[in-house]
């Protein structure tokens, strides 16, 4: 075997480490976790949404009946300071006066308990907010811990990623350009894997045998020439 095609394989030894560590890192179960964890809270940020809706729209009921209650309150009372100030004299007046307080008094009553019924379903609604509230601090809490723990798993792989990808550079840089040229392009093409051990009279890439003669040919093949696997088309090292 000569030094370029053992250095080439050592290149496509440290290129095949490099995509897995690339790979290692998107699929840290840290990552899973994080996702998992922004799921839970953004689900937990729609049933909050609902249930402030909810919630919303009882407060604005309930502010529209107190303004109702208000009205018939400071109609009573000056309806009452009309009835009983000695302004109006007529006995009709005055009953139908004495009708209308009544009906006031009766529809403000009937308003109150309204306030009351919205009052007792605002309870369990504010109980709930304050629950899922809680659990949404939580995941909060939860997600700050995986990301510190994700950033940690991240930076040791980044740094054996960078590590690598220095032994990289230096095997490439004392390629012959050709070899290499040669290299980059078949491995963008065949998944990362531009060249391939011969093994007995097996390619490690494509692990098809190869005729004895093609075998042959390129163990006889002079130094500094290279051939290609006759099914993948990978650079065969041997």
């Amino acid at each position: 075997m000569s030094a370029n095609l053992a250095s080439l394989m050592d290149l496509q030894d440290v290129d095949t480490l490099l995509d897995q560590l690339k790979h290692k890192r998107e699929v840290l179960p840290e990552r899973r976790s994080l996702a998992d964890a922004m799921n839970v809270a953004r689900s937990l940020d729609r049933q909050l949404a609902d249930l402030t809706s909810q919630r919303d729209a009882l407060v604005a009921r309930q502010a529209e009946l107190e303004a109702e209650i208000e009205s018939a309150t400071a109609r009573v009372v000056m309806i009452e300071r009309r009835l009983y100030g000695g302004e109006v004299s007529a006995s009709r007046d005055l009953q139908a006066m004495s009708e209308e307080v009544d009906h006031l008094r009766s529809r403000r009553a009937t308003l109150e308990d309204s306030e009351l019924a919205l009052m007792e379903d605002t309870e369990p609604l504010d109980a709930e907010i304050a629950k899922v509230s809680q659990l949404r601090s939580d995941v909060d809490a939860e997600i700050t811990r995986i990301s510190e723990a994700l950033a940690v798993a991240e930076a040791g792989v980044d740094a054996q990623i960078t590590e690598r990808e220095g032994e990289r550079h230096r095997l490439a840089e004392a390629m012959p350009q050709a070899l290499l040229a040669e290299y980059e392009r078949l491995r963008s093409r065949l998944g990362g894997e531009g060249a391939a051990r011969l093994v007995g009279d097996s390619c490690t890439g494509c692990h098809l045998r190869m005729p004895a003669t093609e075998v042959e040919r390129i163990r006889r093949l002079p130094p500094g020439s290279f051939a290609n696997c006759e099914q993948c088309g990978r650079i065969i090292v041997h």
